[in-house]
């Protein structure tokens, strides 16, 4: 009997052996074949010179050939967009040969480690691309890390030098040399766009990444094109990408997800739809940018999914979405799965090329898994001797293959412990051991256990405890510290530093010390290290083997945190409507109303928990930057009370503060027909945050002021206050509609004061093409007509924005019934000194101030956003009819009807266009 069982095991034990072998033979460095026929990538030719080639194109040994054959098939395709810029392929892959022509001439070496430390934008993914061409890795550095970080990874790495901006120079320390791209670009077109260097190899570097280390120091992780490309043939397959997609890239290139975001839409023809820094920030802008690109495919942490579903995602997304960095909730993985097309998990560690695993999910499974191993890629699962533990066994997770990387950048001896050889497989001689616990499930798909040493990951980005710790020993006043993580809510992952001082301490003492800890953490760590909650100890608990036990620290409590014991309440309604908002949001009892948001605790996605509740109480949109500029609750109160300035004010005033913050240039804006500034509150969210915004609303909204009559007479006016508010230009003058032709006459008699008027905004004001006698025409056959045009617009906006028709047909349908029940005397009629009597008076008095204004030319730029939306042919006069009266008129399209341009969804469009333009011009 014995004898059997025994044949049995050893049979099944060889029957997987050659499953394995089999395995091995089919998936072992076999990259996807490109001589095939029907591969269209060999139908396209190179378009550089022979001889001059930087790629192999037999071998595709890197991505960038991938990226310039595809350049060829799909040259005026958009590749990258932002805001209203794009680029071609064509133009990408020139401009970035171009550039990495000059690297070679400056820096002819080649193959060494190039910094970069760019802003979003378009020329950030043109500077990686000419670093990569010219046979550099690129090593990302985020300019808001701590300067002695920064010193240290550009010295680790030895970098050639490190591409960046005038803006951004001056903050960068150490010793490579700077490459200015505002000096660069203008030159580029001088240089070939073939550069002359040897063919790029697969062992080749592509990227250093830092990542936390144990020992205080951060570690750099040496990424070659082989790991790269293997990675993305493979995605490009599973989750999947073709040119018809569209991806929007959320991530800072100093977070290695985002190499997947730049680079698989470049191999597949599909288009990068990129997300600037203050939309990454905030959920609310990005959920708008998601529904307004059309976007196919998205990537991101956890963390940023559940913002997203934080702040009022709630309808059903043509997308293809994909979580990495950290583990994926089931709650969050279930509500995502109802809310897109397809719902991915994948897991990987730095060193092993991003994603190591796959898995698409589905709404039946019982386990969040992260799948099975991508292409070429193998996974174990080891107990402590490093044997194969059978299926359902939990044990270390193990991973080889074409992803496994080369090791650490000059720290031989941590790569020797982390990348070992592998007994498993001889086609995959090396293996990287991850410090993560899994087990193999039945189906073949690996679960996830969490890690096996101290190292965490917050809000997706990997993180050594004892960096911190180390950091914080260095202190003479503590003598013992851990740090670990904690939940407060599910999902809500923070971190906590349990000290054990040197004396005695009062818990106030403590308080004011952990301050200043925090303070030197700052100036070392970036922001996601700094831990939130501070707790003293007398001692820390230890184990049988005299090590810290880290189940044993105690949950902290949010007093631990840095709010003020015995500070002040709130006393305001708007400081008592904010206390309850954050108390809900920071699960605190008590605190100041001088605390800190942000050192209570707070961060992006609690941020966005707050502005949303904000907007929900107050009707006020704001961006999230207002708190993040305002982090205290009587700051940011305060700020609220102000933007909610009305008629009660001691001192009325035309000029309404929307956005007082910023250092650029302010805009002016004219109310509408409407007499009010209410249009304008939603742009602060959508302009750059550096840009202060005012509005101004009719005299004699508050109901005691005479009303002005003549748009010569509100020009007059509302200048006169823009002066007492900025008496020196240049100024960027604006108008909605009636609006249009006041901000017009203010340009006039500004300019006859000799001051600057930089721009004029007409947003939809027709000059001469509005048949401004079209009100005496009292005929049948004119009713009719209108009627029929208007019905046509309406017609057009249900179809783009059905809510916003809808919330127009309920305030509409509500003012009718008014009427009937005024008629029926079932309802008391308004007062004729009632707000809704005033702003009926003030509209009439606007209409008839713009039928009798005649405009005359004026030197002055004007850029008329002209709505898409129009009622017919007749009045499509190509610049409104304002190039009758400037020399200089820019036109620009913008979605939406005259009535509708300032409301959602197409105030996000008209928002981003005018964002584009105020950058560019002061």
């Amino acid at each position: 009997m014995i004898g059997q069982e025994l044949t049995t095991i050893i049979l099944n034990l060889f029957q997987r052996m050659e499953t394995t072998r089999q395995s091995i033979l089919t998936k072992a460095n076999h990259l996807p074949p490109v001589n095939s026929s029907n591969n269209p990538l060999r139908r396209a030719k190179s378009p550089c010179d022979k001889g001059q080639n930087f790629y192999e194109v037999e071998d595709f040994r890197s991505f960038l050939s991938h990226f310039s054959l595809l350049a060829q098939i799909h040259p005026s395709k958009n590749a990258i967009e932002f805001h209203q810029e794009s680029i071609t392929y064509a133009d990408l892959d020139q401009l970035s040969g171009q550039l990495a022509s000059y690297l070679l001439a400056k820096y002819p070496a080649g193959k060494g480690i190039f910094a970069i430390s760019m802003e979003r934008s378009i020329d950030m993914i043109v500077g990686i691309l000419g670093i990569l061409k010219a046979g550099h890795g690129y090593l990302p550095v985020d300019p808001k890390l701590p300067a002695d970080r920064i010193k240290y990874m550009l010295s680790n790495a030895s970098a050639v030098g490190i591409l960046t901006s005038k803006s951004l120079s001056s903050s960068l320390p150490g010793n490579a040399p700077h490459l200015l791209m505002d000096e660069v670009k203008p030159v580029l077109s001088q240089y070939p766009e073939c550069p002359k260097l040897a063919p790029i190899e697969a062992d080749d570097l592509a990227y250093v990444l830092f990542t936390s280390g144990s020992t205080g120091k951060p570690k750099g992780v040496q990424i070659s094109h082989k790991n790269l490309i293997n990675l993305l043939l493979s995605m490009q397959k599973a989750p999947g990408m073709t040119e018809s997609d569209r991806l929007l890239a959320i991530t800072t290139i100093s977070f290695d997800i985002s190499v997947l975001e730049m680079f698989l839409p470049l191999i597949s023809g599909a288009t990068i739809v990129l997300a600037d820094a203050e939309a990454i920030k905030d959920a609310r802008a990005l959920l708008k940018l998601l529904k307004s690109s059309k976007i196919t495919f998205m990537q991101a942490t956890p963390v940023t999914w559940r913002m997203l579903t934080a702040a009022g995602w709630d309808q059903s997304l043509a997308l293809r979405a994909l979580s990495g960095g950290e583990a994926f909730p089931s709650d969050l993985a279930h509500t995502m799965l109802s809310l897109c097309d397809e719902v991915w998990n994948g897991y990987g560690p730095t060193e092993t090329t991003i994603y190591s695993t796959i898995k698409k999910l589905d709404a039946k499974d019982d386990k969040i898994t992260i799948g099975q191993g991508i292409d070429n890629t193998g996974i174990y699962i080891l107990d402590e001797n490093g044997n194969e533990v059978e299926p359902g066994q939990s044990g270390e997770i193990y991973i080889s293959g074409d992803g496994v990387s080369v090791g650490y950048l000059g720290r031989e001896d941590l790569t020797v412990e982390r990348f070992l050889a592998n007994p498993f497989e001889m086609d995959r001689p090396i293996m990287y051991r991850t410090g993560d616990l899994g087990r193999e499930l039945l189906n073949g798909d690996i679960e996830c256990l969490g890690r096996a040493d101290h190292q965490v990951k917050i809000r997706g980005f990997r993180i050594e405890l004892g960096e911190i710790e180390q950091l914080l020993l260095q202190e003479k006043e503590i003598a013992a510290v851990a740090v670990n993580p904690w939940e407060d809510r599910p999902g809500n992952k923070r971190l906590a530093a349990f000290i054990v001082p040197k004396n005695s301490l009062q818990q106030s003492e403590f308080l004011q010390m952990a301050a200043q800890w925090k303070e030197l953490l700052k100036q070392q760590l970036p922001e996601y290290m700094i831990p939130a909650d501070w707790v003293m100890l007398a001692e820390l608990p230890l184990t049988a083997n005299n090590k810290i036990d880290r189940k044993a620290l105690p949950v902290p409590e949010k007093t631990s945190s840095f709010a003020s014991a015995n500070g002040a309440e709130p006393q305001t309604e708007m400081e008592k409507l904010l206390f309850e908002v954050w108390k809900k949001s920071l699960r605190m009892v008590t605190f100041s109303v001088d605390d800190n948001f942000f050192d209570l605790g707070g961060h992006s996605i609690l941020a966005v928990e707050v502005m949303t509740q904000v907007d929900q109480l107050t009707g006020i949109n704001l961006p999230l930057t207002s708190l993040f500029s305002h982090p205290t609750l009587r700051e940011f109160a305060a700020y609220l009370d102000e933007q909610q300035l009305s008629g009660k004010s001691a001192e009325w005033k035309s000029l309404v503060p929307v956005k007082t913050t910023g250092s650029k240039t302010p805009i002016y804006l004219v109310h509408g027909m409407a007499a009010n500034a209410g249009t304008f509150f939603k742009l602060p969210s959508l302009l750059d945050p550096e840009r202060p915004i005012y509005g101004f609303q009719s005299k004699g909204l508050n109901g005691s002021d005479t009303p002005l009559e003549t748009v010569e007479e509100m020009a007059v006016h509302y200048t006169n206050e823009l002066l007492e508010q900025q008496p020196e230009g240049p100024y960027l003058l604006g108008g909605y509609s009636f609006g249009g032709y006041v901000a017009y006459e203010m340009a006039r008699i500004l300019i006859e004061k000799g001051l600057e008027v930089k721009e004029l905004y007409m947003f939809d004001t027709q000059a001469v093409n509005m048949p401004m006698n079209a009100h005496k025409n009292d005929s049948s056959l004119n009713h009719w007509m209108d009627k029929l045009r208007k019905k046509k617009v309406e017609l057009q906006v249900l179809i783009q924005a059905p809510k916003t028709m809808g919330q127009f047909k309920l305030r509409a349908a509500a003012r009718k019934k008014d009427k009937i029940l005024e008629k029926l005397k079932l309802k008391v009629k308004s007062a004729p000194d009632g707000r809704a009597a005033v702003i009926n008076k003030i509209r009439n008095l606007n209409f008839e101030a713009m039928v009798n204004y005649a405009p005359k030319p004026l030197e002055v730029k004007i850029i008329v956003f002209k709505a898409r939306i129009i009622p017919s042919k007749s009045l499509n006069h190509p610049s409104n009819g304002w190039s009758d009266y400037s020399k200089s008129v820019e036109v620009i399209p913008v979605q939406g009807d005259h009535f509708t341009l300032f409301e959602d969804p197409f105030v996000l469009d008209l928002g981003k266009k005018l964002d584009h333009l105020l950058k560019e011009s002061v």
